[in-house]
């Protein structure tokens, strides 16, 4: 496991290293916030909570009362029905054929475990627990890689110091040389001029 965070904080820092070249200088907060808002494993563990968030509530509502309700309707056509309905009005008879029939049946069932056991209750606990735990592994995982983040940038930074005080200690070293070489130069000039005003029977004698 930290393997891979190590690997995804790596390649994070990479990543962040090409884009400051190309583009700016990103600053450390700026580096955690990236890392944390596209690292694989915190993607990872944030599904999980999720899941045991989900697992939890499924839990809470193993305790309450199920309530199912249903229905069935169904209409007939007759075009040429054998029985005609009579009504009398005012003393005359009225004679109507309905073609049409229509029925349904309605039921409500209701369901509720009063005790079984303690065995919801104990899935809930549970299922809270589990909740807990991959809240508390996401943000260790969160931690470490920000740590490790923290590492590598101060890595990062005195590397890039150390480079510049060697840069400036080699820019040194080659002014010392060029002064060096100058003096040597001017010294073997005044060593040559000073022979140089001596007979060549003379200098013949060393």
């Amino acid at each position: 496991m930290n393997k891979i965070i190590m690997t995804t904080a790596l390649v994070s820092l990479s990543i962040l290293s090409s884009f400051a070249q190309s583009t700016k200088q990103w600053t450390l907060e700026e580096c955690i916030d990236y890392a944390l808002a596209n690292n694989i494993s915190l993607k990872k563990k944030a599904l999980d909570k999720q899941t045991a968030h989900e697992n939890t509530l499924q839990a809470k509502a193993q305790l309450l009362p199920s309530v199912n309700a249903s229905t069935t309707q169904g209409m007939g056509f007759r075009p040429w029905p054998n029985e005609s309905m009579g009504m009398v009005s005012n003393g005359t008879v009225q004679r109507s054929v309905d073609k049409l029939s229509y029925n349904g049946t309605y039921g409500v069932n209701a369901n509720w475990t009063v005790w079984n056991g303690n065995k919801n209750t104990n899935t809930l606990k549970l299922s809270k627990v589990a909740e807990e735990q991959v809240a508390a592994d996401s943000a260790i995982t969160a931690k470490t890689i920000e740590e490790q983040i923290t590492q590598l940038y101060v890595q990062i930074l005195y590397t890039n110091e150390a480079l510049t005080v060697n840069k400036q200690s080699y820019e040194a070293s080659l002014y010392n040389r060029e002064n060096e070489m100058c003096i040597f130069s001017k010294r073997n000039v005044h060593f040559l001029c000073f022979f140089s005003r001596f007979p060549s029977s003379f200098l013949m004698g060393f």
